[in-house]
Parts: C-alpha cells; structure tokens; sequence
C-alpha cells in the first residue's frame, strides 16, 4: 500500500515532468531521465497517466511563477479518478509503461518516439572451425565461414550487412524493394535477387557472383547514396565473374571456377594452382594447430589438390610426399620447411 505523501511527492513530480516535457528544446538526456523515473515506480506511471488525462481541464502554466505547477498541484492531488485501482489487475507494471504510452498517445512531445533513430544492429560471428547460417528478416541467407565476423541492419530504405572479418556466401531474397548491400573493408556490394561470395584476405577484398547480378564499388558507403565519383568507380559482374578490390581500386573481372570458389561451403579446399600460403591460410581456419611459412620461396609454391579442410594431417603428409615439405613443432604450432637432403654415408670395405 502506497503512503499519501509518496503519492502526493509523485503527483507534484508528474506534474512537473509533464509541464517540463512540453517546453521547446527538450533534449534526448532529458527525455531517458523522464522514462527512467516512469520505470522507477508503477505510482509514477498512475500519477502521470492521471495529469496526462486531466491536461485539457488543468489552469495554463504560463503564470510567471518560479514553479509553473504551482495553481494545479492542489486540483491533481486531491483527485484520483479513474486511476485510483488501476494497478489491482495482475498485469506487469513494466509492460503496462509502454502500452499506455503508446497506445493512448501519452507522450507529450512527437519527437520521443524518434522514427529517424538507427535501426538496431545484430552481430553474427562464428568461432574458429565453425560455419554457420542465419535467415535475416526478409528472408536473404548468410552463411559465416569460421573466425568470420558480420553485422546486419535494415532500415526503410537499405537491408545493409557488413562484413568485417573472414568469409560469407549471400543468397538475396526476391521481392524486397529495399536495396541490398554488402559492405567490406574496400568495397560495396550492391545486389538484387543474387547470389554472390565476398572472402577478406588480408589485404583486399574478393567478391565472387555466383547468380544475378551485383555492382561493385571501390569504397564502402556510410550513406544511403552513392556519390558520382563512387558511381563512376562503379563494376558490375556477371555470373562467374571475380574481382578484387584493394587500395580504392576495383581490378579487372575474371573468370573463376565457381565449384572451387563454393568448396568451403563442404568444409573442402580446392587449390588449382594456387600459392602454398593461401592454402595453409585457408587450414588455419580449421586446424587446431597454426602453421606457418616462413620460406618465401616456399609460400610461392604452387599447389594443386582436393583437401578436406578438417584433417591437416593428410594434407601434412601429401606435402612431405609430394614436395619434400615437412612439419616441424615450434612452440604451440607447426613450421613448413623444405626437408633437408639425406646425407649419402660413404663406405669402404677394409680387406
């Protein structure tokens, strides 16, 4: 049971937040100050709800006085009326804040509920050896290759992910007139309906269209334009079609193997000719000890195979048999080296 004179000090406070709310250049601090004493007491909430419902017959508050709520605070005191029993029904009180509120119109200035504020962000990450899938709200599929980190945000206007560390396969939903965009470290990916891959590799950004259509700009986009020098920048692919982007610069579209740029997806690492440390790079995501190179010429090596990602060992043992590389302990990971040369041991027969 609530005491008269905690009644009486939160009517004189809901007359004052009530008074105060309505002058010009109420800020947002001074709007979360006021949901926070609404939140602090279900009396608080009865007693504003009660001045709100009594505003049209309360005497004007422009009387000059130090304290304008001065002429009202006997009349809003003294009369309950309908609010007397309203915490009686077994509803929460914290729900009730909201509903009220909203429903009724009760916020004194059309600026609390703030259509322009940004959308919320949801984090999608995955750990190491892990690849997961999400269904976003409309519908597009995001699939997070391991040590992969991603945010997504939709808004009126723009269904916008980014992505900010590792490895993602996008499935575009149809039907969605909000654009779709894809923001990385150096580029933008614009697209409708599409299916298209976008891998961080250190440096750059490599974006692959698997189905319809994307246009890729050299430089992510904060804002829901996109400026003339962005548009002129602009590289739109086909399906099939890989770039790069690294340093403000877009390269030319290439031709790739869509089956090889879609095997990570199967947990495989398909190397056609590629670079030895691309593919421990694309290990490391998997194992659970790191290797390292540190022979350049090594690391250049090209190298060509079928792996499964998950079983290090045999693609340790294909290297050793295959190109005289072995694994050699170093601290908690494996160094690659060139095997050394087995020494030929010289015998003479003594007669």
């Amino acid at each position: 049971m609530t005491d008269l004179s905690t009644r009486q000090r939160a009517a004189e406070q809901a007359l004052l937040w009530w008074a105060h709310l309505r002058q010009p250049g109420v800020g947002a601090d001074v709007e979360q100050q006021f949901f926070a004493w609404l939140q602090a007491s279900p009396v608080h909430v009865e007693e504003y709800l009660r001045v709100a419902a009594q505003a049209p017959s309360l005497p004007s508050l422009a009387t000059g006085s130090p304290d304008p709520a001065v002429p009202v605070k006997h009349r809003v005191a003294g009369d309950r009326g309908p609010f007397r029993r309203i915490w009686a029904h077994p509803v929460s009180w914290g729900v009730l804040v909201g509903v009220l509120l909203s429903a009724i119109g009760l916020l004194p200035r059309p600026h609390a509920l703030d259509t322009t504020a940004q959308p919320t962000e949801h984090l999608l990450t995955t750990r190491h050896a892990e690849v997961r899938t999400w269904t976003l709200d409309d519908g597009s599929v995001i699939k997070l290759g391991p040590d992969s980190v991603a945010s997504e945000r939709y808004s009126p206007t723009e269904r916008l992910v980014q992505l900010r560390t590792g490895h993602a396969d996008f499935h575009v939903a149809k039907g969605d007139r909000r654009r779709f965009r894809v923001a990385a470290l150096g580029a933008s990916v614009v697209a409708t309906g599409t299916r298209f891959d976008v891998n961080l590799d250190e440096q750059r950004d490599v974006v692959t269209l698997i189905e319809g259509r994307v246009v890729v700009y050299a430089n992510a986009m904060d804002g829901e334009g996109v400026n003339q020098a962005q548009a002129s920048a602009a590289q739109p692919l086909v399906p099939g079609q890989q770039v790069s982007i690294a340093a403000g610069w877009v390269s030319v579209p290439t031709r790739v193997d869509l089956h090889r740029i879609e095997a990570w997806k199967q947990g495989q690492i398909i190397a056609d000719g590629l670079p030895l440390a691309v593919v421990v790079r694309e290990f490391n995501h998997y194992g659970h000890r790191p290797i390292r190179i540190e022979d350049r010429n090594l690391a250049a090596t090209r190298l060509s195979g079928v792996f499964n990602a998950r079983d290090d060992a045999t693609f340790l043992a294909f290297l050793d048999a295959e190109l005289g590389v072995e694994a050699v302990s170093v601290g908690p990971g494996l160094l690659l080296q060139a095997r050394a040369p087995t020494a030929r041991v010289q015998t003479t027969e003594v007669k």
